[in-house]
């Protein structure tokens, strides 16, 4: 009789075994009559732990094989080094042959419990790297945030000044969470303003910094809470879970102390959420970014850095300069019609726009690029937004300038 080894991966055993494919087909492995399961799934998988999930007795398995002259080893797993990124997939895989939540989450608690959470983080990005559709690795958040319940904020992600971003933003899930403990009604207007800062000064900047797994997964959950905020109060509540224990120890693990001022003066931009005023970060209120002094030299005359940078606050429109690397170089700021942080300069303009947004961006700029177009326009109520792109005497592109005018008052004179 042919001995198998039960803890090796079903797509290795049936490389070396191509005869049992049809027997395990016929246990209920039906699966792996697909190449692309076999091929993906397969490689994770062990035999045992697919009979587990699958519901099959491991008796039966063990009498079909012996039926054709095969007898399942039951020697214990050796101890060799796991890539995290496949044993993670595991624990997708339970959940999509829906296996109860609760009974995935108890087991990953018990293996991560010692892991950093950036280790855990890194491992997500990985199977994002590796093509595992971003609303999968999202159910992971689900699973680690187990992790976390009852533990104490300080055995999370330790002490930080009080007016320190991350200070703010859990003060305001706190009050969030008062909320939800209250059964009181959510208001749109400060969970909007909760989540936008938190997409655009945190989770953007992780994208930068490349670590786009949060961005992708995070703000599409924010977006479908905030279509309807009644009936997502349970998922409210789970990220703001993944907010304090997850995504914010990993921004407390990236970001440089300068970004973290940064963040903190582009914070009141969005304006508070559920608290009425934001303690202050002295050492950040001091803080300010290196610039050029100097003189800007152009054809038709010469400006200092501070006439330049009045004569663009004195214009009707806000400019961005994004250069032909797609970087966000420059803004101007006059009426503020959209929230610009200083922290999206000098990174990809893509990482600045929700995820849903980031491939027509990215193909506008390819068209620009390619001359394929020069202009593009669009309208959101009163407020215009054109995009044109840049070239130089030799019709090489330059880049893209945006441009937005709010024309409100212009419509309240014409009605």
């Amino acid at each position: 009789m042919i001995q198998i080894d039960k803890t090796r991966k079903v797509a290795d055993l049936i490389s070396t075994y191509p005869e049992i494919k049809p027997i395990m087909i016929e246990l209920g492995f039906k699966d792996l009559a697909n190449p692309v399961a076999l091929q993906t799934v397969g490689k994770i998988m062990t035999l045992e732990k697919g009979a587990q999930i699958k519901g099959i007795p491991w008796e039966k398995i063990q009498a079909a094989f012996a039926t054709h002259g095969y007898e399942l080893a039951s020697q214990e797993v050796e101890n060799v080094a796991i890539d995290p990124s496949n044993e993670l997939e595991s624990y997708i895989l339970r959940l999509q042959n829906g296996e109860d939540l609760e009974s995935v989450r108890a087991d990953f608690a018990k293996r991560y419990e010692n892991v950093p959470v950036q280790e855990i983080a890194n491992a997500e990005q990985e199977l994002i790297n590796k093509g595992m559709p971003v609303p999968e690795v999202q159910r992971l958040c689900d699973v680690h945030s187990a992790l976390f319940h009852g533990k104490t904020e300080a055995q999370i992600h330790g002490e930080v000044p009080a007016g320190h971003p991350i200070s703010i933003f859990r003060l305001e899930n706190q009050i969030l969470q008062q909320y939800l403990d209250q059964n009181k009604e959510i208001p749109y207007v400060e969970l909007k303003k909760h989540y936008k800062k938190k997409e655009e000064l945190i989770l953007a900047q992780l994208d930068a910094l490349g670590y786009p797994g949060p961005n992708q997964v995070m703000w599409g959950v924010d977006d479908e809470i905030l279509q309807d905020i009644p009936n997502n109060r349970s998922r409210i509540e789970e990220m703001i879970f993944k907010e304090n224990q997850i995504l914010f120890p990993l921004a407390l693990d990236k970001f440089s102390q300068e970004m973290w001022y940064q963040i903190y003066q582009d914070m009141p931009i969005y304006g508070n959420a559920f608290i009425a005023v934001a303690a202050n970060w002295p050492e950040a209120e001091t803080y300010r970014r290196p610039i050029s002094e100097g003189i800007l030299h152009f054809e038709n005359g010469d400006l200092t850095v501070a006439q330049f940078e009045a004569i663009c606050q004195a214009l009707p429109v806000e400019l961005t300069y994004i250069d032909a690397d797609d970087m966000n170089r420059f803004f101007s700021i006059t009426n503020g019609v959209f929230a610009r942080p200083k922290t999206a300069l000098n990174r990809k303009v893509y990482s600045c726009h929700p995820p849903r947004v980031q491939p027509m961006v990215k193909q506008m700029l390819a068209d620009f690029k390619a001359h394929k177009q020069t202009k593009v326009e669009r309208w959101v109520k009163n407020t215009r937004i054109q995009y044109v792109a840049m070239y130089d005497q030799q019709d090489q592109y330059m880049g893209c300038l945006e441009i937005v005018q709010d024309f409100s008052d212009v419509a309240s004179h014409i009605q």
